[in-house]
């Protein structure tokens, strides 16, 4: 009888804990989760949101790369030594990019060869959207408030998301020791159901990518002390430790000081092509250009080996001489150490460098999924809430209008940053901070609108149709300024900005007038199944 006993109460235990931390850290990583959504589709986003970005595109052995280095060679404010082309395609990015680590880098249009002016944090969606996914919600030009948020929103989202590791072990714990039974009969069941069922297909991959993100936050957050720790207070970067391991010097290439004609870049890349024609190059970088010495070095990302290359630490590549073509070297995939491939397959876990546009979708498709578990595991708390009052009584909890606001709230809100993006003029001064002005002060003010409106459910559905009508506004008004783009996936995100909208909508006006009535449409669609 003690025995069993014990096995209920650390059953007990064990649920309650998991209610418990679930609610401490689910607010978080839904707010990271449905960001993170938007993060998947940053390659698109970032062409999308700016004029200057829709162009054609051309294949990378027909571009005249002469014609726009000779631009970058006779800008005097600009070095001259390894120089790094970054293609287009790359990441869907439309222009060619060339930069140096000590200079701003320059953007051209691949198929005039002219200089593009680029918007700069005019335009900064994507990144904005990124970093409300890690946590960097506040981050205004260096200023001490900016910082000390932003690294207060990191520290907090990367443990967090060690939290919702614990929270999602001890949920496939329970699943595994209790019985739950697939009901709709009640609001309470229908939550149940769906919180479990949903976890339980999804929870392997969503527990990799939470671990993968929690690694790099975390890391990123501890790299100052770290680096203190192990060189004895000697260093404060920790490239200076870990970088001989993930970036080792390449040998250092002296020019001759004798010029000498160049073969063409376009040449130069379909002979590296025939070294390895797996590698999908991504940039290329230019040493000693013009000089007799001169190299060209050829990096890309093979697809047929995912997680192991392509990201930030290790890339193959093919290096030739400028001048005849010859082969100098040539890294492959597999010639990397171990650490390197556990830091990459981290990375490409989170990243998903190489990724195309469907696989994409199927991951954001699994995170939305997530999302949806971790708001009914909050309405599932809820609910029990709600048991404690007498049904005549209105259920009024501070902790439901919270939720209300940043679960759904979120979506008007969010919505609204890609109306301004196309509503507000590109000329306008601190363009990017009354951006940001307006999607805090409106998702703010759905908490507001959440505490006047006694029916937290009737809130919802106004906040679902209202997101909903600004996201295909939003998709509207780029059509109106900058009409239908076809190249780079600029279209596509027209497409699914307007698609996801009328879906807000159409749950917000199919929903039943009241909360009770839910269960109700699950039962009539098993009954006609």
């Amino acid at each position: 009888m003690d025995k069993v006993d014990t096995s209920k109460a650390w059953k007990q235990r064990l649920l309650r804990t998991h209610v418990s931390l679930g609610l401490l850290v689910s607010f978080v990583m839904y707010i990271s989760v449905f960001f993170g959504v938007f993060a998947i589709f940053i390659p698109y986003i970032q062409v999308w949101e700016k004029p200057s970005r829709h162009i054609g595109s051309l294949s990378h052995t027909h571009i005249d790369y002469e014609k726009m280095i000779d631009q970058v060679l006779g800008d005097p404010a600009f070095p001259k030594n390894n120089l790094l082309i970054t293609l287009p395609g790359t990441m869907n990015e439309s222009a060619l990019k060339v930069s140096h680590r000590f200079a701003a880098p320059l953007y051209f249009n691949p198929l005039s060869g002219e200089k593009m002016r680029d918007e700069g944090k005019q335009s900064y969606l994507a990144e904005f959207l990124n970093e409300l996914h890690y946590g960097k919600m506040l981050n205004f030009d260096k200023e001490w408030f900016g910082v000390i948020g932003s690294f207060l929103g990191r520290f907090l989202f990367g443990f967090s998301a060690v939290g919702v590791m614990s929270v999602v072990l001890s949920g496939v714990i329970l699943i595994m020791i209790f019985s739950y039974k697939k009901s709709f009969k009640t609001p309470r069941a229908l939550f149940s159901t769906l919180h479990v069922k949903i976890f339980a297909w999804t929870f392997l991959p969503f527990l990799m990518i939470v671990l993968s993100g929690a690694f790099m936050n975390l890391s990123l957050i501890s790299a100052l002390p770290m680096a203190k720790l192990i060189s004895g207070g000697k260093e404060s970067r920790i490239d200076a430790i870990i970088g001989p391991v993930l970036f080792p010097k390449d040998e250092v290439r002296t020019s001759f000081n004798e010029s000498a004609p160049m073969l063409s870049i376009a040449h130069l890349m379909v002979l590296a092509q025939k070294v390895d024609a797996r590698i999908a190059f991504q940039t290329i970088r230019l040493i000693n250009w013009k000089d007799k010495n001169a190299q060209v070095e050829f990096k890309g990302y093979d697809p047929y080996k995912p997680f192991l290359n392509g990201g930030v630490f290790n890339k193959p590549s093919v290096t030739l001489s400028a001048v005849d073509g010859t082969l100098i070297t040539h890294q492959k995939v597999l010639e990397r150490s171990w650490s390197v491939f556990f830091a990459e397959a981290t990375f490409f876990l989170h990243f998903l460098f190489g990724v195309d546009v469907i696989s994409r979708i199927c991951v954001a498709l699994l995170m939305m999924a997530s999302a949806l578990a971790i708001a009914c595991g909050v309405l599932l708390w809820l609910e029990k809430e709600a048991k404690k009052f007498h049904e005549a009584l209105p259920f009024y909890h501070w902790m439901s209008k919270i939720a209300l606001s940043i679960m759904v709230g979120v979506l008007p809100a969010t919505a609204l940053l890609f109306v301004l993006q196309w509503l507000l003029p590109f000329e306008i001064h601190d363009r990017l901070l009354w951006q940001k002005g307006f999607f805090y002060n409106a998702w703010l003010g759905t908490l507001f609108w959440a505490l006047y409106r006694l029916d937290s459910y009737r809130a919802a559905k106004e906040f679902l149709i209202l997101g909903g009508a600004l996201f295909v506004g939003a998709s509207l008004l780029h059509l109106f300024h900058q009409g239908i783009v076809l190249t780079h996936g600029i279209f596509g995100w027209d497409l699914a900005l307007m698609g996801f909208g009328c879906l807000l909508v159409y749950v917000g006006v199919k929903l039943p007038k009241k909360a009770e009535d839910i269960p109700l449409l699950w039962r009539k669609k098993e009954e006609s199944v």
